[in-house]
């Protein structure tokens, strides 16, 4: 089937291709606006919070190996927006997880914190600090934390966000590794 030169042009086809020559012309013939993005809410403080579900695994601890599932959270944090694009504070983050046994296990992290805002709604977030994991008995370390996060809802200080976390704590010889997806809540 193709287009016949002779033939008069279907009219839902007519009205519809005029319909397109009009609102690409300029004149708008149904539009629905969206908000652009802003960065008004971003100043000042801003305090977060988090909970959702984890895994962690230990690298040379026998019931780590293959992960464990669990909560992840609460996720606590304060700081300071340094910027419109940079907020500096202080996080506590963790999984954990009840065993079996009723062995309680666990991979925390604890220390300052960088939140870099791509745009109003996506951000990278890094920190370094103290790390604690207990596998029936407790182990500190060097701990690093980095998260990607989205938020959902538009224009309004108070964001409702989704968030991947990792965060590996070195600890003697092993490796402790947290692994998080956590619906949140921050005040921007």
């Amino acid at each position: 089937m193709g287009y016949d030169r002779g033939r008069p042009m279907n009219s839902k086809l007519a009205l519809a291709s005029t319909l397109l020559v009009v609102s690409t012309s300029g004149v708008t013939v149904a539009s629905a606006q969206v908000a652009p993005p802003t960065w008004r809410y971003h100043h000042g403080l801003t305090v977060e919070a988090g909970i959702g579900i984890g895994s962690f695994r230990g690298s040379d601890v026998p019931a780590l190996r293959g992960g464990q599932q669990g909560l992840a959270g609460p996720d606590l944090g304060v700081g300071w927006f340094i910027n419109r694009r940079l907020a500096l504070g202080l996080r506590v983050s963790g999984v954990y997880h009840r065993a079996a046994t009723g062995d309680f296990l666990s991979e925390s992290f604890a220390g300052p914190s960088a939140q870099v805002w791509l745009t109003p709604y996506a951000w990278l977030g890094a920190g370094a600090g103290v790390g604690m994991a207990y596998d029936g008995g407790r182990a500190f370390g060097f701990a690093l934390d980095g998260r990607i996060g989205l938020v959902f809802n538009r224009n309004t200080r108070h964001s409702i966000n989704a968030a991947l976390e990792l965060s590996p704590t070195f600890a003697g010889d092993n490796i402790y590794t947290g692994f998080a997806l956590v619906a949140g809540y921050q005040l921007l």
